[in-house]
């Protein structure tokens, strides 16, 4: 609702029937009551720079809503109108909500209390000065740089990563490189062997391909030679 504003009765009236007639004829009214007393001071809140202007307007869609109110909104009224159990409801339900802000506002009074209280109570005085540091203004001090958030998560993780490593009995260096656990000496000797086996297979297989090419050789020697001998003997 609309607060009146801080003027006479009869400006008062004048200003309400007007929004009556204005809500009930619609805003063509408005327009013909403006042009019709323009020069009559007593209608000077038709004019959107007076003081005025915005109450009347409010009362304008206050009426609006009472005098043209939807089919549903009357239809609502009118069983609340046949039926006050259902109005009961409503205040009911309003006076619990109003408690239950009273009682929040109430909680979040005496928490404030509360921090006062222990704000008052620490002796500001009471402190020990263990030393001074002075920093002048054209000193270069030996501090480190600031930190960025990006720096303060990789911190984080580092030390959820030494938690786990202490819960589960592993090393930093396997946990934060990703370097895999050492071998037990029964696990390395039997890859050395078996790299061993490996190496000793790959020479015997390089000893047959030389003997091979040695052999392939001495057979083309040995046909270059027949060739020869039967050359000499057609001659």
């Amino acid at each position: 609702m609309a607060n009146p504003p801080s003027i006479s009765a009869q400006e008062l009236d004048i200003v309400r029937l007007t929004a009556q007639f204005v809500a009930r004829n619609g805003r063509q009214f408005l327009t013909t009551l403006a042009a019709k007393e323009q020069f009559n001071y007593q209608f000077d809140f038709l004019r959107p720079q007076h003081s005025l202007f915005s109450y009347f307007t409010k009362l304008v869609e206050q009426y609006t809503k009472v005098l043209l109110a939807p089919k549903d909104v009357t239809s609502a009224l009118g069983k609340e109108c046949n039926d006050k159990t259902l109005v009961l409801d409503k205040v009911n339900r309003r006076v619990e909500w109003t408690k239950f802000q009273q009682r929040q506002q109430q909680q979040r009074d005496e928490e404030l209390d509360r921090e006062r209280a222990a704000f008052a109570a620490i002796d500001w005085h009471d402190f020990v000065v263990v030393e001074t540091i002075v920093f002048n203004e054209d000193e270069k001090g030996d501090l480190p740089p600031p930190v960025t958030p990006q720096q303060i998560g990789s911190r984080v993780l580092a030390e959820q990563r030494h938690k786990i490593m202490q819960e589960k009995g592993m090393d930093m260096s396997e946990l934060v490189t990703g370097e895999e656990p050492m071998e037990s000496e029964d696990a390395e000797n039997e890859r050395r062997e078996a790299t061993q086996t490996v190496e000793d297979r790959d020479e015997t297989a390089m000893d047959m391909d030389e003997d091979d090419d040695e052999e392939e050789e001495e057979e083309e020697e040995e046909e270059a030679a027949a060739m020869e001998e039967d050359a000499e003997s057609d001659k």
